[in-house]
């Protein structure tokens, strides 16, 4: 099980640096669909790039964006933006035909890299 920290006091910067490195990574292709994945009005995400110290988030949303963040580098690492972004779409055989895209809003992460790793490692054999 991989296990991710929780939000603790002087985490806050971190979060702060996925979020940004998360819309700059041009995976989500708008502010929206990034809010939809963290479960956050679309609003907020800005408010949060600005916030000097990184506190201006809830535990469980620091919680999501690291593990969104996770996820995103990973399929990145793999794909093109764009080619992640159709995976993330995708009905995926892997998780019993559920899209991704879905899983990840339901916070279901673990599952999602679970397939991803699932995926790159068929890619090699």
């Amino acid at each position: 099980m991989i296990q991710y920290p929780a939000a603790e006091e002087g985490l806050g910067r971190l979060w702060r640096a996925e979020l940004a490195s998360l819309t700059a990574t041009s995976l989500f292709p708008d502010r929206e669909s990034l809010a939809s994945v963290l479960k956050v009005d679309k609003s907020r995400i800005p408010q949060w790039a600005s916030d000097a110290d990184g506190q201006g988030f809830s535990a469980e949303t620091a919680r999501r964006i690291g593990w969104v963040y996770l996820v995103a580098s990973r399929l990145l690492q793999m794909y093109l933006p764009e080619t992640a972004w159709k995976w993330l779409q995708g009905k995926n055989p892997l998780l019993g035909g559920r899209q991704p895209l879905t899983l990840l809003q339901e916070g279901m992460f673990e599952e999602v890299l679970g397939a991803i790793e699932q995926d790159d490692a068929h890619s090699y054999a």
